[in-house]
């Protein structure tokens, strides 16, 4: 039920700007994920490339 109040104060509407902080025009969100991921990223990369380029291991010799 809608009622007058007992005091008559004037009203004062807010008006909320959410802005996106950005850096060069991309999130700063988006750069702190790429930041935070990018060690991970390295490290995963060179462990398979130095995997990779091993050299086969030498099958053990018969026994005598």
């Amino acid at each position: 039920m809608l009622r007058r109040a007992a005091s008559d104060t004037p009203f004062q509407q807010v008006v909320y700007e959410d802005r996106l902080r950005e850096v060069a025009g991309v999130p700063a969100w988006l750069l702190t994920v790429a930041a935070a991921l990018l060690p991970a990223v390295t490290a995963a990369s060179l462990t398979a490339v130095r995997h990779s380029r091993r050299p086969p291991s030498a099958p053990p010799s018969p026994p005598r």
